[in-house]
C-alpha cells in the first residue's frame, strides 16, 4: 500500500499520508487485495471531481463497497437496485471511472 501510495502522490495533488489515511479507511469496509487499488483511485478522482476532502470520498467508496449506494445518488452516482449485490460495487466504480475518471490527475497538472 505505502509503494502505491507513494506512486499516486507523484501522480495526483494527494500527499502519500492522506493516500494511505484513505486506504485504511477503506479497509475497514472490508477493501483488500486488487479491489484496494480500484477503490484508491476512485476515491481520489470523486474527491477531486467533486471538490470534497478525500476521507468523505473514501467513506462514500468504502460504503459502495459494503453494499450501501444510496448516499452516492446525492452525488449523481445512482446504482439500479436491480443490479445484483455482488456486481453493485463494479457499477461503483465504473460510474465513478466514467463521471470523474482522470480528474484526481488533472487536479495535479492544473
Amino acid at each position: 500500500m505505502q509503494a502505491y501510495a507513494r506512486e499516486l502522490q507523484r501522480q495526483t495533488a494527494f500527499s502519500d499520508e492522506a493516500i494511505l489515511s484513505a486506504q485504511n479507511l477503506l479497509t475497514t469496509f472490508g477493501v483488500a487485495g486488487a479491489k484496494m487499488k480500484e477503490a484508491t483511485q476512485a476515491a481520489l478522482n470523486l474527491s477531486a471531481g467533486l471538490g470534497i476532502d478525500l476521507q468523505t470520498a473514501s467513506m462514500l467508496v468504502g460504503k459502495a463497497f459494503a453494499g450501501q449506494t444510496e448516499t452516492l445518488g446525492r452525488y449523481g452516482i445512482k446504482i439500479d437496485e436491480a443490479i445484483p449485490a455482488s456486481q453493485k460495487f463494479t457499477e461503483v466504480l465504473e460510474q465513478i471511472n466514467q463521471k470523474f475518471g482522470g480528474a484526481a490527475q488533472a487536479q495535479a497538472d492544473s
